[in-house]
């Protein structure tokens, strides 16, 4: 087992994505279960740490502290149906490629951010493909130059096309 690092948990971080996180750090780390919880309580700021710290130190270092940690934060952090449809709004709308991100990220990032608020949202696909594809190319973050490269060498407005010219 690897001593990987535990997941932060602070106020940039969404709840349920940290949550994952601790799923995956579970099955990687090393550390014994009586000190899990207090290894992640260690890699919490904020809010989230002020409500760890309320717990017994006898259930912190308990085999189940990790559990009974997350039911704590669950109590205060735990988003209902309408916020988590929010906040994946939100994570696809506001997203734009950073500078010093590869194009294969980026491509694949929006695709995860899509694929999050489909499932959020019911009733199929939110955006035709054409929209899909121009939030695509203008959340890029490209120059005009290589904006009007791609659009001028694309044989159609589809997302599936403008994903394969940015990769």
């Amino acid at each position: 087992m690897s001593c990987a690092p535990p997941p932060v948990l602070d106020k940039d971080t969404p709840f349920e994505a940290w949550k994952k996180n601790v799923d995956v750090w579970l099955l990687a780390t090393g550390v014994p279960k009586a000190r899990q919880a207090a290894t992640l309580i260690m890699a919490m700021k904020d809010t989230a740490r002020n409500v760890a710290l309320n717990l017994d130190m006898e259930i912190i270092r308990s085999d189940d502290g990790v559990a009974q940690l997350v039911k704590e934060l669950e109590s205060v952090f735990k988003e209902d149906d309408t916020q988590c449809t929010i906040s994946s709004i939100e994570r696809f709308e506001t997203y734009v490629r950073r500078p010093d991100q590869g194009m294969k990220e980026y491509v694949s990032e929006f695709a995860e951010r899509y694929r999050d608020l489909r499932k959020r949202i019911s009733g199929g696909e939110l955006y035709s493909k054409e929209i899909l594809a121009y939030r695509l190319l203008q959340q890029a973050n490209l120059t005009d130059e290589q904006q009007r490269l791609v659009k001028a060498t694309s044989p159609e407005i589809k997302n599936e096309t403008k994903e394969a010219q940015l990769k």
